[in-house]
């Protein structure tokens, strides 16, 4: 963007968390470790010696997934540019421009915010921004006004 910045829009760009999920994601994680290691050492020195080493990894594995699917969810991201957003949920990654987003939808009693694509009307097209979480009460709101205000500085030129 060249020349000024209207006034009440962001600098870009601009990343949207979800705090509160990230920290139940780590909390949960380290719950997690520190429930295994608490399990692992709580178990007779005969019962862990029935473990062979096939067993072992099956359950380090499956932490590790738990773990991996539970951070990826904390580290889902919204990022508002000149461009558009790129909108990061869990392992995927969306990228949409301006253009291609028909209005920034946020009711009451949605678990997120939504990027309601253009030209959907009939049959409407919703992308999740799990970046935006209502547990985030005010900072969502705020960032939810944000991309609105984005949306329509770049959707008018």
């Amino acid at each position: 963007m060249t020349g000024q910045r209207p006034a009440g829009l962001p600098e870009l760009p601009k990343t949207y968390r979800a705090r509160n999920l990230l920290i139940w994601a780590i909390g949960f994680s380290l719950a997690i470790i520190g429930g295994s290691i608490f399990g692992w050492y709580s178990l007779d020195a005969h019962i862990r010696d029935r473990f062979n080493n096939f067993q072992i990894l099956t359950l380090i594995v499956i932490g590790l997934v738990l773990i991996g699917f539970m951070m990826g969810l904390g580290m889902s991201v919204v990022v508002a540019d000149e461009k558009g957003l790129k909108i990061r949920n869990a392992i995927s990654i969306r990228r949409l421009h301006w253009d291609e987003i028909g209005e920034i939808q946020y009711r009451h009693g949605d678990p997120w915010a939504y990027a309601m694509l253009a030209g959907t009307e009939d049959d409407p097209v919703r992308r999740q921004m799990i970046g935006i979480q209502t547990t985030d009460k005010d900072r969502a709101h705020a960032a939810v006004a944000e991309l609105r205000a984005l949306h329509a500085h770049f959707r008018g030129r």
